[in-house]
């Protein structure tokens, strides 16, 4: 089944509108519509494979694609004025390889993309906070871009990704919450400039990873406990 595309008649989806579909596969939003947000749990656990979201869209709501298994592939336009993408919703998406966030996400909810089949993430350049369990337990994910302003990473926000291999720590980011690095089996290297704003690293952030250094400011104000760091 395809809705395709919607018409300009319908302005508007409802949440729960299509949660369970087994038959909805590719959904295609054209830009006469005019929408401004896909609403919380409005696609959750269908059959969806496919969809097409418009530039109006400013913000995905939680929940809207959760659980939605057989996601593969999200096209957003480069001209989106999406602004936000909320806790769950695209949670364990397992076949969504990779999407493309417009430049103007601020932060990544709660839970966004845990448990999903990323396998490479870039930040836009307005991201400025990575929540809690973010990109948690995306078994997948091997390749992290930070962007030049993001300041905060949450508790557990990579946690569990065994793939990934080394980091670029961006100058600007000065907060790493507990265990957001942690059960990253493979993780050796942890790469900081002389120019670092990073003061406060919470316990557990690196634990069970293989890291062997990590630069941070000379002002520091929290440092992690080494426990489960052993070539640190």
């Amino acid at each position: 089944m395809a809705l395709k595309p919607f018409s300009s008649h319908h302005r508007i989806l409802s949440p729960f509108n299509f949660v369970d579909f087994t038959k909805l596969l590719t959904v295609t939003l054209t830009e006469d519509i005019e929408i401004e947000e896909i609403p919380k749990f409005v696609f959750a656990s269908s059959a969806l494979k496919e969809i097409t979201i418009p530039s109006s869209v400013n913000s995905i709501k939680q929940y809207a694609f959760y659980s939605c298994r057989s996601l593969s592939k999200v096209i957003i336009p480069k001209d989106s004025a999406l602004t936000e993408i909320k806790e769950y919703a695209f949670f364990g998406c397992r076949k969504l390889a990779s999407i493309r966030l417009p430049k103007f996400i601020k932060s990544i909810s709660r839970k966004c993309f845990a448990s999903s089949g990323l396998r490479i993430i870039k930040l836009p350049k307005a991201t400025k906070n990575v929540g809690e369990m973010a990109f948690y337990s995306c078994s997948k994910l091997s390749k992290i871009t930070f962007n030049k302003r993001v300041n905060k990473l949450g508790k557990f926000a990579f946690a569990n990704n065994p793939l990934i291999e080394s980091i670029d720590i961006p100058d600007s980011l000065k907060i790493i919450n507990e265990y957001c690095f942690s059960n990253c089996y493979n993780l050796k290297q942890v790469n900081t400039t002389e120019n670092t704003k990073l003061v406060e690293i919470h316990n557990g952030s690196f634990e069970n990873t293989l890291i062997e250094c990590l630069g941070v400011n000379c002002k520091a104000t929290k440092l992690f406990r080494p426990k489960g760091v052993p070539n640190l």
